[in-house]
């Protein structure tokens, strides 16, 4: 999600007898926040599913299944799910490696006790946003999907060694693994992150009449082809469904992500100088009880668009007497997702 840029609002900091501005210098959460923390984790992990649920959601023919054979054949859905993850990660790359990177004012509240100062998103400072990490999450995980299919072609047409295509690919149960929780994680987090940019950050920035770059090739990407990319497998490629008793991962993702944008605020965008920063203001460490309050919306966020994308593809996708997949219907989910979540220009 990207993060406002304005400058309104001078935020109070703490300063000396002589009126000498101290920021804050480490930006340590408080207590309750900790504790909220912890409560999170503790509810999750009971019920994170097991290695054998996984190994039974995840086997090969999963991956290699098609919603519509006929009109996608085996290595066309490899070639746009390599196609798809190459735009992806070439753009995490690009951003990252080349891109001299772009600025980012933080839309701190006026009762905060953080200086307001430009942060520089560069390097590894690309990751911060949210968006950042459901982008990469997408592109590996269409990476890893494609893979497993030109693995499928490869052991068929012998075009390499089918015992060690057989250990490394067809039967790691690793990689099979992990593309089943990227797989799980990517459609929901690329809803999540549109609908926010689409009803809540668009219309602040709009009405903020200032200029902005959300119809930029990069948000466009991050923004929108994300979704459209999430639906478009889910419709008319592999047709894969979500298990909605998997509710905890996308929570525990949140937990990491806390902890790394808490660790990333002090670290790499904080000095002695300004103190910690964070590029969104609901982080803000110095907010005390509204901390905690954002940080539950997060989490209740996260949960509840994973529920909605679950219950929406198994309703709509997978609702037929035999579970059989409609040409118009798959259409139509794709159609009116797309509108629901994404927004291309003012």
């Amino acid at each position: 999600m990207a993060p406002s840029s304005s400058k309104d609002d001078t935020a109070k900091q703490t300063t000396n007898d002589d009126g000498v501005v101290h920021p804050i210098q480490t930006g340590i959460p408080p207590w309750h926040s900790f504790v909220f923390i912890a409560f999170l984790v503790l509810c999750t992990i009971p019920f994170l599913p097991s290695w054998e649920e996984l190994d039974e959601m995840s086997a090969l023919t999963v991956w290699t299944h098609r919603t519509f054979p006929n009109l996608v054949s085996l290595e066309a859905l490899a070639a746009i799910r390599l196609g798809i993850a190459a735009v992806a990660l070439g753009l995490t790359f690009f951003l990252a490696c080349i891109h001299e990177g772009w600025d980012v004012f933080p839309n701190y509240k006026p009762h905060s006790l953080l200086r307001r100062e430009f942060i520089r998103l560069e390097g590894i400072g690309t990751m911060a946003p949210f968006t950042s990490w459901c982008w990469l999450i997408y592109g590996v995980g269409f990476l890893t999907r494609g893979i497993l299919v030109v693995a499928v072609l490869a052991h068929q047409h012998d075009w390499a060694d089918k015992a060690a295509l057989e250990v490394y690919l067809l039967e790691n149960k690793y990689l099979l693994r992990s593309t089943l929780i990227l797989w799980e994680l990517t459609g929901p987090l690329a809803m999540l992150v549109s609908a926010v940019v689409k009803y809540v950050i668009w219309p602040q920035v709009v009405a903020g009449g200032k200029p902005h770059n959300l119809a930029g090739y990069r948000n466009q990407l991050q923004h929108n082809c994300n979704a459209i990319g999430s639906l478009l497998e889910v419709t008319f490629l592999g047709g894969m469904k979500i298990a909605f008793s998997h509710l905890s991962m996308p929570t525990l993702l949140g937990v990491v992500y806390i902890l790394f944008t808490w660790t990333m605020a002090t670290i790499y965008f904080g000095n002695e100088k300004i103190g910690p920063q964070y590029i969104y203001w609901f982080m803000d460490t110095t907010l005390r009880e509204t901390t905690t309050k954002a940080l539950a919306a997060l989490a209740f966020a996260l949960t509840l668009f994973f529920g909605i994308f679950s219950v929406a593809v198994q309703h709509f996708l997978h609702g037929g007497a035999h579970g059989d997949s409609s040409l118009a219907t798959n259409l139509v989910f794709l159609v009116v997702g797309t509108r629901l979540v994404c927004k291309f220009k003012d």
